[in-house]
């Protein structure tokens, strides 16, 4: 027996386990194509990036008809998750990294602005279903940097703040986390820069899946 406590590490999916910048930014450009809209630059897409589509639309489109924005988020899915990206990829390391903390005794979760439709594809794509012990998405919570996912995670595996670490490529994911009142890393291999994430409150910032396994693996 031991009082140490179960030690939970949480991640964001898109730009953190999983290379889809390219799939996302296809389905976003598809869906404007799909409503006769042009298509808006990349450079507006990515900084919102880690939001949940609704938000998105909110933000880039302000005053739009609702119905509107509806059509484009079900052509974003539809797009997104009803085809198959050869260039969406996990980030090389990132699978032998969680295989290692589950074999270390870790609990692993998912904290995600995906739907859980959108998740269960990618885990199943990747066979990284059985790592995940707790998955929080945003279509069943408030959209980031709410705190409501990681507070879900922890109420579902008994885990503590102080134990818990969440390890996310935006902003949207170190202010959930610094929200939460649990530990944060910041990758910058995805949407958002260094400074930016430590200006959000990132503890630590990594350049490399190594360098991530040297803060996570104990």
């Amino acid at each position: 027996m031991t009082d140490e406590p179960l030690r939970l590490v949480l991640f964001d999916c898109d730009g953190t386990i999983v290379d889809s910048m390219v799939a996302i930014l296809d389905a976003c450009h598809r869906s404007f194509d799909d409503a006769g809209l042009p298509r808006l630059p990349d450079d507006l897409w990515r900084p919102l990036i880690g939001l949940p589509m609704p938000r998105q639309l909110e933000l880039l489109l302000p005053g739009a008809p609702e119905d509107l924005r509806s059509t484009l988020e079900q052509g974003y899915r539809r797009h997104r998750f009803g085809t198959e990206h050869a260039d969406e990829k996990l980030f090389p390391g990132m699978a032998e990294l969680l295989g290692d903390l589950d074999d270390a005794g870790c609990l692993l979760g998912m904290a995600t602005s995906k739907s859980r439709q959108g998740l269960d594809i990618v885990l199943d794509r990747f066979a990284l279903r059985r790592l995940f012990v707790t998955l929080q998405t945003g279509d069943r919570h408030p959209s980031k940097p709410h705190p409501a996912m990681v507070e879900a995670a922890m109420a579902a595996v008994g885990a503590q703040a102080c134990a818990t670490t969440l390890v996310g490529d935006t902003t949207f994911d170190i202010e959930m986390a610094v929200h939460a009142g649990v530990r944060r890393i910041g990758v910058t291999w995805g949407h958002h820069t260094a400074a930016e994430l430590e200006r959000a409150g990132a503890e630590a910032v990594v350049d490399s899946v190594a360098a991530l396994r040297d803060l996570l693996v104990r």
